[in-house]
């Protein structure tokens, strides 16, 4: 099974020896085996769960939106410096720039997928619109394969 990379922490240290090379992979075969196809049990709508079903709190108590997207660009702010938390997300106080931010990563908010038919179903992690925006990695070879196989299914 093929899987994004993220190169980020010892995956960054070590991104030569765990990348794959997707352009030298053999699209009929894989090990001898025939590539499944997706199925449309795969696609799920921006099943990315930050800041919707997960919540990354450093050991400084710094506050980010998933374990991931832990850049200063995306810091919510300190829940040791939050008088009443509760406050801190119902009442808007969390949606600063660094809120901003991060919804700027949502395939509709990016300038380079928002007007594609097929965008809320190919990121699966906002982390890899992140790396996008940082040149970490293209979007040239998942556009080609990844788009093709979601306009045939939806």
């Amino acid at each position: 099974m093929l899987r994004t990379f993220s190169p980020i922490g010892r995956g960054e240290a070590n991104r030569t020896e765990l990348e794959i090379d997707r352009n030298n992979i053999n699209k009929e075969t894989i090990n001898g085996k025939q590539p499944t196809r997706t199925s449309t049990s795969d696609i799920k709508v921006g099943s990315c769960g930050a800041l919707k079903r997960t919540m990354y709190i450093d050991y400084f108590g710094n506050m980010f939106p998933c374990p991931i997207l832990f850049d200063k660009k995306y810091s919510l702010g300190n829940i040791l410096q939050q008088k009443e938390l509760s406050h801190f997300f119902t009442d808007g106080e969390v949606k600063k720039k660094a809120y901003d931010n991060f919804l700027q990563l949502y395939p509709q908010n990016y300038p380079e997928c928002k007007d594609c038919d097929v965008n809320l179903f190919c990121w699966s992690c906002l982390h890899h619109i992140d790396m996008l925006q940082r040149g970490i990695i293209s979007k040239n070879i998942r556009c080609e394969e990844r788009k093709k196989q979601l306009q045939d299914l939806i």
